[in-house]
């Protein structure tokens, strides 16, 4: 049998048996993506003696076609209007989320005995839930208009862009060992170069050129130049060492600003859904099911502390960016499903060798309990909740209920003054571009300390007096910006605390009080980022007790910033414990 029959017969025999699997999984009422994945595990070499396959290799080029595609899609929804209509509360919500899931994972696999990379990876992957998944879920008990459902909606946009960036970093990672946070933070830092170049560059022609386009031809040519320009950009951003998702992404969103948005669309869903169908069909391909069934254990501990950590971190993030307590469990047990992207990540991982088939099996394992854990769980949650929270003591929900309470006042109040709600948003502003010239200090500092790594200063000697001279002139560059957040802190909690005491739930002189309380709280969260921003600047010098040192410094200033705060808490149990003295 020549080759373009045995391809033609071999795609023939892939879609057939994802048709087949795809209808069956539906009248399950299971999530489709299970069955793709099951019919990859039958068409795979793990399940029989051989391959049903023989041209693996192609069908692994055809779902990167899937990937791409998917990224360029995601970009079409993900317009800058959207953007603007997600706000700052699904910002801060997912980014709370993700960094506590990717502290677990990593710290999973710690626990488990995996490499450094292994272990990022596995907290990459596990910060990631199942867009479709849920999205199906909510539809099918009628929820997408609840607040909880727009809450989950806004994470995921959140996540999908998290997900755009891990895969970016995802090569060099997978590098070697060696994860640092400089190298982590200079990647960073190129990708957002490369995104501003980008965006400004292709915003100022492509939409034009696809607008011309749009009123002068067909739809069929409209489809064409569209994925024309995706897998070009996937190129250009693949030649400058980056991800070919984030190229796609970042096309899909410059795309979406003409008026062919909506026509696109229609005409890339069903290309879209058909090689995402390949895409799935290699990962399961690749997938041992005896390797999984004897590292059953391991899949179920992810599955586990993935759900617990996803319901606990979202819920907190959640809570966090303001909404109530009730809202926020809610969308914390709405999103217990790894994803899509979870599978993109540990097969990207997997091709670049930076994971074994032991994590890649137990990491699809653990996402399919949680998949077929979702659907089961959403429909308890209520029930869930209100068992919860009866265990919850009684002063846990008081305080839960005041924090509810008086955030409601604050919006209340900037809702009716909308000259102090704009200036809310301007100090809100300001102290963003502070921490982004900090941020951009952060690199400097990174790069200057590459620089005389290069120049091969002694570490012990004019290494070390040029780093610490260094970090001296960087630290007094870091103090106007730093000292112009805590007071635009300040600023912030003034004017909020006075419209809460307004509202009259507060007793007289209790302004004072919550003020200190507001203020110390965001000080407090400052003091923990500084600790962690301070650490890529510390001097590296072989021996240097770096952590504890700084930890000293980072926790004296904390302490002085807190020291009101302290010491009237400190006076105030003196006072109790002397009056429980006089009493006896």
């Amino acid at each position: 049998m020549d080759a373009e029959t045995t391809f033609l017969l071999e795609m023939a025999l892939v879609l057939v048996t994802a048709g087949a699997t795809a209808v069956l999984f539906s009248r399950l009422r299971l999530p489709v993506v299970i069955g793709y994945l099951a019919a990859g595990i039958i068409l795979g070499p793990s399940l029989f003696s051989s391959s049903l396959i023989s041209d693996i290799g192609t069908i692994s080029n055809l779902a990167n076609i899937g990937i791409v595609l998917l990224m360029f899609t995601l970009g079409l929804e993900f317009n800058l209007r959207r953007l603007r209509k997600v706000g700052l509360f699904a910002a801060l919500a997912g980014i709370i989320e993700i960094a506590l899931m990717i502290a677990l994972g990593y710290g999973l696999g710690q626990f488990l005995g995996w490499s450094a990379v292994q272990s990022v990876f596995l907290g990459a992957v596990m910060s990631i839930s199942s867009t479709a998944v849920i999205i199906k879920v909510l539809s099918d008990a009628s929820m997408m208009r609840k607040e909880f459902a727009e809450a989950i909606i806004g994470i995921l946009i959140i996540e999908d862009i998290a997900a755009v960036v891990i895969l970016t970093l995802a090569s060099p990672l997978a590098a070697g060992d060696a994860v640092t946070f400089s190298s982590i933070l200079l990647q960073v830092a190129f990708i957002g170069i490369f995104m501003v170049i980008v965006l400004v560059l292709g915003l100022a022609i492509v939409p034009r050129i696809m607008d011309r386009v749009y009123r002068n031809h067909s739809a069929e040519t409209l489809l064409v130049v569209s994925l024309g320009l995706c897998f070009g950009m996937a190129i250009v951003a693949h030649l400058f060492g980056l991800s070919v998702a984030i190229g796609a992404f970042l096309m899909g969103v410059i795309v979406s600003q003409s008026k062919a948005q909506e026509r696109l669309d229609e005409r890339i869903a069903p290309i879209k859904e058909m090689f995402m169908a390949i895409f799935f069909i290699s990962i399961g391909m690749l997938i041992n099911p005896w390797l999984v069934i004897d590292n059953i254990l391991i899949a179920v501990v992810i599955a586990v502390v993935f759900i617990i950590g996803k319901a606990f971190s979202v819920s907190v993030g959640t809570f966090l960016s303001n909404k109530d307590a009730r809202t926020s469990l809610m969308t914390g047990l709405g999103m217990v499903a790894m994803g899509e992207f979870s599978f993109v990540i540990a097969k990207t991982a997997f091709d670049l060798g930076a994971v074994d088939q032991l994590f890649y099996s137990s990491v699809v394992g653990a996402a399919l309990i949680t998949m077929l854990f979702l659907p089961a769980s959403f429909r308890r949650a209520p029930r869930t909740i209100d068992n919860l929270s009866r265990f919850i003591p009684g002063s846990v929900k008081e305080t839960l209920r005041r924090v509810d309470r008086l955030r409601s006042d604050m919006t209340a109040w900037m809702s009716v003054h909308l000259d102090r709600r704009r200036e809310v948003r301007r100090q809100i502003f300001w102290i963003f571009i502070d921490l982004v010239i900090i941020f951009l200090l952060q690199v400097f500092a990174v790069t200057f300390y590459d620089i005389v790594e290069m120049l091969g200063a002694d570490p012990a000697g004019i290494g070390a007096i040029t780093y610490l001279a260094f970090i001296s002139a960087l630290i007094a560059l870091m103090l106007p910006p730093l000292l112009n957040i805590l007071n635009r802190v300040r600023f912030i909690g003034l004017m909020l605390i006075r419209g809460v005491m307004e509202a009259g739930h507060f007793e007289k002189g209790a302004e004072g009080r919550l003020f200190k309380v507001f203020v110390d709280l965001i000080v407090a969260g400052i003091g923990v980022v500084l600790f962690f921003m301070f650490i890529p600047i510390a001097p590296h010098v072989e021996e240097f007790p770096l952590l504890p040192v700084f930890g000293i410094i980072i926790g004296l200033i904390v302490s002085y910033l807190l020291w009101d705060a302290n010491k009237s808490a400190y006076d105030r149990m003196c006072q109790i414990l002397t009056g429980g003295f006089k009493d006896e």
